[in-house]
């Protein structure tokens, strides 16, 4: 565990990035009035600094300009060419920085799929791919700016996009439907989908079918539900067994830690559950220790959130399917989500959807149409 990682989060959680760029700003031209020596060293452990932080954390607009600033301030000021090597190389890395765009990760698959041509577990793999590009870019700065509610794009911020439009695209998918039994098509698709997410080990996507799946918009369509084989509709309960909350989500954790030792490591994890976990290690431990009569930086605190931020970094790694990474299942999958149509009215839309689809249900219920169909009779 490196020291600087432990020492950035505790500053990031007492105050703002652009405070503290501020404050390492303002050490730096203090340095010029100390003896040469002394000047050097400490500029340049400001630059070593600065090139760390910005290699490990998306930044905001107002940040990536305080840096560009400095480092045209530096170029400007320092006499001696290594420091201003140091400040332009700085500086480069500032400008690429601001022509990144935090899109999702988009794949140059070799071939596209149709929809007839996706299987369950070809479909599960994409998944695992997708979601699992998302999880190894996450560094600590990442679980420190989401829990601190820091402004500007973070990495947990694109993994969970990239999670509810997994799950979006589930509900839409199933609602799109007109007839019952092209509905109950679609739900055994996913419900298949879903037990192969779990046998990759691809929690992530498991649980954004799963909540798809349980959500109100589908549960609801109990006609929908009924049409599904009873082998079917015992493996769509059980998919509530994860995402059940019961006992501080005792099933997810059993499943997590459930596989072998060669095998446990290698997943997707719920990272929604495991910021929870990150956010009580916060929450149970003050922010500041009195000793001597001063207020002090409880360093202990932060270094179990770093135990408990490696426990997930470095212990899980995503599935090794990068031999189907150019097989045209993950272009197909984000050639699906790329369609989605999400706006602030899509949750209206899909609810009115749904009941509309309740009502229809209702009455073919109502009017024994499943019944008399199965006797053979013209419906």
């Amino acid at each position: 565990m490196e020291y600087r990682d432990v020492l950035f989060i505790a500053c990031l959680n007492l105050t703002t990035p652009e405070e503290l760029f501020g404050m390492i700003s303002r050490r730096f031209d203090e340095a010029e009035r100390h003896r040469a020596e002394s000047r050097v060293a400490v500029q340049d452990n400001i630059f070593m600094v600065i090139m760390y932080w910005l290699s490990n954390q998306h930044f905001g607009p107002q940040l990536l300009s305080q840096m560009r600033d400095f480092c045209e301030s530096a170029i400007r000021k320092k006499s001696s060419r290594t420091m201003v090597n140091k400040a332009r190389d700085l500086l480069r890395q500032v400008n690429m920085r601001e022509g990144i765009n935090p899109s999702p990760l988009v794949s140059h698959g070799k071939r596209s799929l149709q929809a007839s041509q996706i299987k369950p577990h070809e479909l599960a793999i994409a998944l695992a791919l997708l979601e699992g590009d998302k999880y190894k870019v996450l560094t600590p700065f990442d679980y420190t700016a989401h829990l601190g509610s820091h402004p500007g794009y973070n990495n947990i911020d694109g993994a969970y996009k990239t999670n509810n439009e997994i799950t979006f695209w589930v509900k839409d998918s199933l609602l799109r439907y007109d007839a019952v039994e092209k509905r109950a098509n679609v739900l055994n698709f996913f419900i298949n989908t879903a037990q192969e997410c779990r046998k990759l080990r691809s929690f992530s996507s498991l649980v954004a079918i799963a909540t798809a799946l349980h959500s109100v918009l589908i549960d609801r369509l109990k006609l929908t539900k009924s049409s599904l084989s009873l082998k079917m509709q015992d493996k769509l309960r059980d998919l509530y067994d994860i995402i059940d909350p019961t006992a501080n989500h005792r099933t997810y954790w059993k499943a997590l830690n459930g596989a072998s030792s060669v095998q446990r490591d290698r997943c997707v994890p719920w990272l929604a559950v495991h910021l929870e976990k990150l956010r009580l290690v916060l929450q149970s431990y003050p922010i500041t220790v009195q000793v001597d009569g001063h207020p002090l930086i409880n360093f202990q605190r932060y270094l179990k959130f770093m135990d408990c931020v490696n426990e997930v970094l470095v212990r899980y790694k995503p599935p090794d399917l990068e031999e189907y990474r150019q097989l045209g299942q993950l272009d197909y999958l984000e050639n699906q989500l790329r369609k989605l149509r999400m706006s602030p009215t899509s949750d209206d839309t899909m609810t009115a959807r749904s009941r509309d689809l309740e009502a229809r249900e209702a009455l073919t219920l109502k009017t024994r149409k499943p019944q008399l169909g199965g006797l053979g009779f013209r419906t």
